[in-house]
């Protein structure tokens, strides 16, 4: 026997308004909390030894006294960074003008490519035949714009009812007509 009568909604693991699945914090395993924060101060760690370099330049130039001036490490030689930074702004600048001319070579042909027409809609009676229903009850069902389609727990279809199609909250300043 089906599990959904035409008056009962149908079995449905998750409601339209219930997706997607969020969890709360509420509703969050205790460990999921502890696991988030290690994972944070893990994050914060691994950046700050990625910058602890720059970190100790900064500090010792701008909290030390004297101020503005290196007080236990040696002035960056920017030219010896530049060194190694060269290939790695060389190669970004060229992949970025790579895209840029790619996208002004190929904005014209994919504006000018008409948008594929939609396949024909399939014939009534395979239609029918593909779930086991008569053609008039399919051609009946084709009809409505919004309709709820109920199945059994088999997942075959059962009944479909017609919705009568929401209307559009009316916008301020404009007169509802009876």
């Amino acid at each position: 026997m089906s599990s959904n009568t035409p008056m009962q909604p149908p079995r449905s693991p998750h409601h339209p308004t219930d997706w997607p699945p969020l969890i709360g914090a509420a509703n969050a395993p205790g460990w999921v909390f502890w696991r988030d924060v290690a994972l944070t101060l893990l994050a914060w760690c691994a950046l700050g030894l990625l910058l602890l370099e720059s970190l100790t330049l900064a500090v010792d130039y701008f909290l030390l006294v004297p101020r503005f001036e290196f007080t236990h490490h040696e002035p960056v030689d920017w030219l010896v960074k530049w060194a190694l930074l060269r290939p790695f702004t060389t190669a970004s600048a060229l992949l970025v003008l790579w895209m840029l001319v790619w996208a002004l070579l190929r904005a014209r042909p994919l504006a000018a490519r008409s948008a594929q027409p939609a396949p024909a809609p399939l014939a009534l009676a395979e239609h029918a035949a593909r779930w086991g229903l008569d053609a008039p009850t399919v051609a009946t069902w084709r009809k409505p714009s919004v309709a709820l389609a109920r199945f059994d727990d088999a997942q075959q279809l059962r009944a479909v009812q017609p919705m009568p199609l929401p209307l559009p909250p009316p916008s301020e300043g404009s007169e509802q007509r009876e």
